[in-house]
């Protein structure tokens, strides 16, 4: 059912839901990116300025990208929306405050959505997460 909604966003979004650039025909488990295709993927934090290639390479997985900047100063609620949303969420160390990774953490366990702690927010750090080369702390 998630899947199926993940898709008709997509659909919305212009994507062509059956096809992944990762696999070039409808996506199954063969397909390298099947873990994440058609899966809203949460990404808080990271460097601001790359927000626009963190973006590129989800979408080019199949996945449907969605970003929170890792500030706390509002209080948690924007953040608990697209924790609800999301499939999977990653979150990069390095550039968020212990505060936020903590927030975080207690958010994904409370809404059981799995979370990838990453060391970097690099692009390689973030494909690599994409790809289930980091573990996930449920």
């Amino acid at each position: 059912m998630r899947k199926e909604r993940a898709r008709g966003d997509m659909k919305k979004q212009g994507y062509n839901p059956t096809q992944c650039s990762a696999c070039l025909h409808q996506c199954n488990e063969e397909c390298p990116a099947f873990d994440v295709c058609a899966k809203r993927i949460l990404i808080v934090g990271g460097i601001t300025k790359l927000k626009a290639h963190y973006r590129k390479l989800v979408e080019k997985k199949g996945a449907i990208f969605e970003y929170h900047d890792g500030y706390m100063n509002g209080g948690t609620r924007g953040l608990e929306g697209r924790v609800r949303r999301s499939d999977v969420v990653l979150c990069p160390v390095s550039c968020n405050s212990h505060t936020a990774c903590l927030c975080l953490k207690r958010l994904c366990l409370k809404h059981k959505k799995p979370v990838r702690m990453i060391s970097s927010a690099s692009l390689s750090a973030i494909s690599k997460a994409l790809i289930g080369q980091q573990p996930v702390l449920n």
